[in-house]
């Protein structure tokens, strides 16, 4: 392994967090207010069968744009006859259709091997945060302010930590902490919503604490893959690499773990081991079991990763 060259360090630390400037208070939101709250923000997504919808919204402009120029190929006069109707010059319709530029742009973004697995990693995501138990999350702060227990706090806190309010988390599970301090599970759900805010440096000893208190114990996997990801998110990239490879020692290789394994090589300058880590996520991918939206998103992305580096192209797998 190479030295950590200092360009790649802030390279990865500046690819990987976000600036956060304040800690939240330590205190607990009103019921009433968090009600309030929970009115102005409902989702407008109720179901998850309308992300059928998506794909056929965007290939239709680009049919329809596609559609146009072949009628202007067989007969402009028509389509100057259609567009003057419309308000639009001939001129302008000649410019757009004749290139086919928003087209192709449209059928290029489309034919991105990425794009639909990041679509659907983003349509999981809204879907998750759309079905926030807001009645379950008000019941749970009724019962805090009357009387705060340990398991209370945890799952108000991870309730609002997997909907991605992470400034709401982080208050609950600091009041956890402080009442049960050689628990693990605060500490990990604390490390979480730090690496989650772009504050490495302040989930670091959770992390590793989180990884200390667990032993040998259930979740010993997912530890040490936060403590990885919030050591590459810090720039200590050689560090984050010793965890991935105990991981893989212990429990074995995943998607997430190879897909950031291949990045800090990447970053590192190590292009070899930057394909052999993609290649393997390849080899994840031939299992044809159900894949969840994000293991489909880093399958696509080691796809390309490795179509740009000249690595073998395996699409025909999958």
């Amino acid at each position: 392994m190479h030295p950590i060259a200092p360009a790649n360090r802030s390279t990865l630390s500046k690819s990987f967090t976000q600036s956060e400037s304040f800690f939240p208070r330590l205190e607990l939101p009103s019921p009433s207010r968090h009600k309030r709250s929970m009115e102005a923000d409902k989702p407008a997504i109720r179901s998850q069968s309308r992300s059928l919808l998506i794909p056929l919204l965007l290939w239709l402009p680009s049919l329809l744009l596609g559609f146009a120029y072949g009628i202007y190929l067989k007969n402009p006069v028509l389509l100057d006859q259609a567009l003057a109707l419309a308000g639009h010059s001939y001129q302008i319709g000649k410019n757009i259709l004749l290139f086919g530029i928003l087209p192709l742009a449209l059928l290029a973004l489309l034919l991105y091997p990425p794009f639909f697995p990041w679509l659907r990693l983003t349509w999981e995501r809204i879907r998750k945060k759309s079905q926030f138990d807001r009645k379950l999350a008000a019941d749970l702060l009724t019962r805090l302010h009357k009387f705060e227990t340990v398991p209370d706090l945890l799952q108000l806190g991870r309730l609002y930590l997997e909907s991605g309010q992470y400034g709401m988390a982080l208050p609950l599970l600091a009041k956890a902490l402080e009442k049960e301090p050689d628990s693990p599970r605060p500490h990990s759900l604390i490390a979480q919503a730090l690496y989650e805010m772009g504050r490495p440096t302040e989930a670091l000893p959770h992390a590793m604490a989180n990884l200390r208190l667990l032993g040998d114990g259930f979740g010993k996997a997912e530890a040490r893959l936060l403590l990885a990801k919030i050591l590459a998110q810090k720039g200590e990239l050689q560090e984050a690499l010793a965890q991935l490879e105990n991981l893989h020692r212990e429990s074995g290789e995943n998607y997430e773990s190879l897909f950031l394994e291949g990045l800090i090589y990447k970053h590192l300058g190590e292009g070899q081991e930057s394909q052999r880590a993609f290649s393997k996520i390849l080899q994840l991918g031939r299992n044809r079991k159900r894949r969840t939206p994000k293991q489909d998103w880093i399958l696509a992305k080691a796809k390309m990763a490795l179509l740009l580096k000249g690595g073998t192209f395996m699409g025909k797998d999958q």
